[in-house]
């Protein structure tokens, strides 16, 4: 696809988090400390899961950790497992939310790492990797910066590619109405 002599990727991939993947192993390969593949690809998954249902409550997350202790066994590992993945999608990719909010990142990291471990507990096997959950837990912060970093790359690229859009057709396409009034003081 060309627009205006410049070219646009378009992405296509079988799966969404076979591009989160890609895009978030090439990151990570470039850091001073890794975060092992196994996780990079939890979290591509994770991120796919996500994205394909926005409607998350970040609100209640301490709450749900605390419930947790005296629900089913069952009950208990998804509570875990949504509390774990919410922390850490709030803190990366929607890091920007938590300014906004009573509490801070130092926050929800704890309550991430807390329910991983927690999850890893009562089943600690993911992948077939032993203690996957606690190794998630240890990397948690790292990850969850590699994400912030990642949303950061992909809104600098798209605010980029509004700015050298110059017609108002090519920025209808994304849903930019330029406000063409004239104000008279």
């Amino acid at each position: 696809l060309v627009m205006n002599g410049k070219s646009i990727d378009i992405i296509t991939v079988p799966k969404l988090s076979s591009y989160f993947y890609d895009e978030l192993q090439s990151m990570n390969q470039k850091t001073k400390t890794p975060v092992p593949e196994e996780i990079v690809y939890y979290s591509s998954e994770l991120l796919e899961l996500y994205t394909l249902n926005v409607e998350f409550d970040s609100k209640v997350l301490g709450f749900d950790l605390m419930k947790a202790k005296s629900a089913s066994l069952n009950e208990q590992k998804r509570i875990y497992k949504e509390v774990g993945d919410t922390a850490l999608i709030v803190t990366g990719y929607f890091s920007e939310s938590i300014s906004r909010k009573l509490v801070d990142r130092s926050y929800y990291t704890k309550l991430g790492k807390i329910a991983y471990a927690n999850m890893d507990s009562i089943n600690s096997s993911f992948f077939d990797i032993p203690n996957f959950y606690r190794l998630l837990a240890s990397y948690f912060e790292g990850l969850s910066i590699l994400i912030k970093l990642f949303a950061k790359n992909k809104e600098t690229e798209f605010n980029k590619l509004l700015l050298e859009s110059v017609s108002s057709e090519e920025l209808n396409l994304f849903g930019v109405t330029p406000n063409t009034s004239k104000i008279i003081s």
